[in-house]
This record gives C-alpha cells, sequence and structure tokens, in this order.
C-alpha cells in the first residue's frame, strides 16, 4: 500500500468511528450540559460572577447545539409519523442547530474577553458590557438569514409534505457572498483569530502574574493558602475550555476554508489556490461525519473541564449527585435520611 492508500484508510477508519462515537458522546454531552448547569445556578460559589454567566451560556450553547443535531440526525434517517412530523423538524433544527453554534463560539469569545480583563485587574468584577446579550443578539442577526433557506409544502402529486429550497437560498449573491464569504468570516474566522489572540494575551498575563506572586512568596509576602488564588484557578479553567474548543474547531475552520476555496474556483472568477488540492481532497474524504464529531464532542466535555479544573465545581456536583441519590433512597422522596427513634 502506499501513501495515499493509507491516507484513505485513515479517514475511512475514522469516518466509521465518528459515525458510531458521535450518538454515545452526544447523550452524556446532554446530561453532563445539564449537571453543569444545575451546579452553576445552584452552588454559591458561582452566584453573581460574570465568568460563572458566561459558562452557563456556554453550556446551555452547546446542550442545544447537541439537541438540535440529533434531532436532525434523526428527522434524516427514518420516517416519524405518516403525517412526516421529521420534515417540519428539519426546517426548524437547521437554524437552530446553526444559531446555538455561532452562540457557543461567540460565548467563548465572550469568555475570552471577560477573563482577560479579569487577569489585567484582578479586583476587576469583569467587562461592564453585557456579554451575553451582545453574544445572544449577534448570533441571532447572522443566522436569521437560515431561517429562510427551505420551507416545507403539501406536494400534491406525491400527497405528502416535502421540503423545498427556497428563491432566497438559490440567490447566487445570497450564496456567495453572505453563505460562503461573510457569514464564514463574522461566525467562524474572525472569532477565531480574536480567540486565539486572546488566549495568547491571557497566557501572557498568567505567567507574568505567578512570576510576582512567586518573588512576593520568596521575599517573606504571604502566599494564598493551597499556593494558588481563586482568580488563577478559573483562570486555568477557562483557559483550558477555550484550547479544546480552537482543537475540536480546527477541523471545521479547514473544510470551511477548503469549501470557500472550491467555490470561487468553480466560478467565472476563480480564486488562487491558498492550499494543495491533493492535501483537500483527503480532508473531504470525511469532511462531514468528522466536523460534526468533534463540534459534539467539544460541546460535550464542558463537565469534564470544569471538573478537572476546578476543585469547586467538583465539590459542589458531588452534593447535588448524593442528593439527589439520598432523595431516591428515602421513603417518599422528602431528601432527608431516616433515623430511628
Amino acid at each position: 500500500m502506499d501513501v495515499d492508500d493509507w491516507i484513505d484508510l485513515l479517514f475511512e477508519s475514522m469516518t466509521a468511528f465518528a459515525l458510531y462515537a458521535t450518538p454515545v458522546i452526544a447523550f452524556l454531552g446532554i446530561v453532563g450540559n445539564l449537571l453543569s448547569a444545575a451546579v452553576l445556578l445552584t452552588s454559591r460559589e458561582y452566584r453573581g460572577k460574570s465568568y460563572a454567566r458566561l459558562l452557563l451560556f456556554l453550556t446551555a450553547s452547546d446542550a442545544a447545539f447537541i439537541i438540535s443535531c440529533l434531532l436532525l440526525e434523526a428527522s434524516q434517517a427514518r420516517r416519524w409519523t405518516e403525517e412526516q412530523v421529521e420534515k417540519f423538524v428539519t426546517v426548524g433544527a437547521w437554524p437552530l442547530s446553526q444559531f446555538s453554534l455561532t452562540a457557543s463560539i461567540l460565548a467563548t469569545v465572550s469568555i475570552c474577553v471577560e477573563r482577560y480583563v479579569v487577569v489585567r485587574n484582578p479586583f476587576s468584577q469583569g467587562p461592564r458590557v453585557n456579554l451575553v446579550l451582545l453574544s445572544v443578539s449577534a448570533a441571532v442577526l447572522l443566522n436569521l438569514p437560515f431561517c429562510f433557506e427551505c420551507e416545507v409544502g403539501w406536494l400534491e402529486g406525491a400527497r405528502e409534505y416535502e421540503y423545498f429550497i427556497t428563491d432566497f437560498r438559490m440567490d447566487t449573491d445570497y450564496v456567495r457572498y453572505y453563505v460562503h464569504a461573510a457569514y464564514p468570516t463574522l461566525a467562524v474566522f474572525l472569532p477565531f483569530a480574536a480567540i486565539v489572540v486572546f488566549s495568547v494575551l491571557i497566557i501572557a498575563e498568567v505567567r507574568k502574574a505567578e512570576r510576582a506572586r512567586r518573588g512576593m512568596a520568596a521575599g517573606g509576602g504571604q502566599q494564598e493558602e493551597g499556593g494558588e488564588s481563586r482568580v488563577a484557578v478559573v483562570t486555568r479553567l477557562l483557559v483550558t475550555v477555550i484550547l479544546v474548543f480552537l482543537v475540536c474547531h480546527l477541523w471545521r475552520i479547514v473544510t470551511m476554508a477548503n469549501n470557500l476555496y472550491a467555490y470561487h474556483a468553480a466560478t467565472d472568477n476563480p480564486w488562487e489556490s491558498l492550499f494543495l488540492d491533493a492535501l483537500f481532497d483527503d480532508f473531504n474524504l470525511g469532511k462531514f461525519p468528522l466536523t460534526h464529531f468533534f463540534l459534539i464532542l467539544n460541546s460535550s466535555c464542558n463537565i469534564l473541564i470544569y471538573g478537572w479544573r476546578d476543585p469547586n465545581f467538583k465539590r459542589a456536583l458531588k452534593e447535588i449527585l448524593c442528593q439527589c441519590h439520598r432523595k431516591r433512597s428515602t421513603p417518599g422522596g422528602s431528601g432527608r435520611v431516616a433515623t430511628r427513634t
């Protein structure tokens, strides 16, 4: 076997794994995001904190994205009822998946901005701008056109419902300038670049603060209990969220850049190739299943990152799980442990 055959085999194996693993990871991701939201909403440690609101927004966006992807997969896999409900589900789930994915990306950008402000000034309460409202508004505006790309209608000859691609979606200017240019730039490329820049700045500020803290400790200054401040713990948590996001979304960035190049290369005014065509041929072998796999993986691992990087989150999660266990094991579900009198 030559190199091309090995590459083909690798991508076929990765695609097959992604097709089987994605539903399992998606189910675990929904459960994990619900538990994460419960901790962020009920724990005193996160109450009123700017980063906690952003983590809750990120968790909700990721859960909505996973659910919308499962609805899309289910609607394409089988007919649900004689009324063909799956056609209506597809029309609604497609814009929802795009909106929630964009909201997740903008939530990560907001986390970068919030953490940079805090590490620059540890006594700050975070940005004064409502980053959640700003992110939601931007996500709605960017994805609003997708609500008008397809519709469900009654097909008289076949006597069944069918969804149709609208004239709006078929407009060449809309496809050229928005779908393949403006949307990827505003919703993907620019946020990705901003996340990279802010990540570098945050890491540099954290290292500077650590050097200053070690200098104070060596000079007889007072050190935080446990050797690390709460700001540092939260910063490491958020930086881990950002780095996992960058790794999981890198595949989507590459495939969208490929789509952008391929579309314009097929038009009357082709762009000069910025990448090797052979490389993109290999990427395209498993583009869609692998892209969805990495996106759902990113949306599903929040609870693992929070529990790994933040001892307070792990402690609050254990308390919630123990309370649920006590309620199930106690007769009447009162949540109080039965004692002898």
